[in-house]
C-alpha cells in the first residue's frame, strides 16, 4: 500500500480501470465520487446553455416574425389618412358628403385617429391576420343636433369601427381589405369605405377640426 500524504488522482471516468488496492486507498472513493459529481455539473451546465440558446433564438425567429406579418397586414393603409365615401349598415348604403370631413387616419406607430363629422376620436391599433384590433383611447363630446339621417349613420358607423356600439373597454376588432385605392372597413355588421387622402401630419388627419363645433345641418 502507498504512503503517499496525496494520491494521484486519475479521471473519474477511468475509475473502472483501477485497481483493487488503487480502490482501497484511504480517500479514493471520496476523490472519485467528487470528481464525477464535478463533471455532472458540467454537463448540466452545458446542457442548459445549449437549450437556453435554441429556447432565445426561437422566441427571437417568432417576434421577428410576428413582425413582419404584422407589418404586412396594413401594408398600404398605415401611414394614411383616408376620406370616408360610404357607410353601409341594416338600413343599406349611404353615400357620405364629402363637406362633413370624415376619415379614419393610421399612423406607422399604432395610433388610429377618426372624424365622425362631429367628434375626433382617438385610440390605438394593433395589426393583426386580415385588419387589426382597435382600444378606445378617447373622443370629444360634441353632440349632433341636426336631423340629416345619412350624417347619423355615419357617425354610428364611424364609431362602431372603434367598439362604442359594444363594450369600449376591450378590444374591437375591424377587418380591413384595400383593393383598387378603395380602403373597405368591416366591424359589427357595418362597413365604411374610404379612399386616400394624404398622409396625417403628426398623427392627426387632414382636414380635421382643431376644435369642433355643434352642426346645424
Amino acid at each position: 500500500m502507498t504512503t503517499d500524504s496525496h494520491p494521484v488522482t486519475r479521471d473519474a471516468l477511468t475509475a473502472d480501470k483501477m485497481t483493487t488496492s488503487e480502490l482501497a486507498q484511504p480517500g479514493r472513493m471520496q476523490l472519485l465520487r467528487r470528481n464525477r459529481l464535478r463533471w455532472l455539473a458540467v454537463a448540466a451546465t452545458m446542457l442548459i446553455v445549449i437549450l437556453g440558446t435554441t429556447a432565445i433564438g426561437g422566441t427571437l425567429v417568432h417576434r421577428h416574425d410576428d413582425a413582419r406579418a404584422n407589418s404586412h397586414a396594413l401594408s398600404g393603409i398605415a401611414g394614411y389618412s383616408w376620406n370616408i365615401t360610404t357607410v353601409s349598415d341594416k338600413h343599406g348604403t349611404a353615400r357620405v358628403n364629402a363637406s362633413w370631413g370624415a376619415s379614419i387616419a393610421f399612423a406607422l406607430h399604432g395610433e388610429v385617429l377618426a372624424d365622425d363629422t362631429v367628434n375626433s376620436i382617438d385610440g390605438t391599433y394593433h395589426p393583426v391576420e386580415g385588419g387589426y384590433t382597435v382600444g378606445l383611447i378617447g373622443a370629444s363630446a360634441v353632440g349632433y343636433i341636426g336631423h340629416d339621417p345619412i350624417r347619423i349613420r355615419t357617425i354610428n358607423a364611424v364609431n362602431t369601427l372603434f367598439g362604442q356600439s359594444a363594450d369600449a373597454s376591450t378590444a374591437t376588432r375591424v377587418d380591413a381589405e384595400l383593393h383598387n385605392g378603395t380602403l373597405t372597413l368591416r366591424c359589427s355588421g357595418v362597413r365604411v369605405t374610404a379612399t386616400r387622402g394624404g398622409t396625417p401630419p403628426g398623427g392627426t388627419p387632414p382636414g380635421g377640426p382643431a376644435v369642433p363645433q355643434p352642426p346645424t345641418d
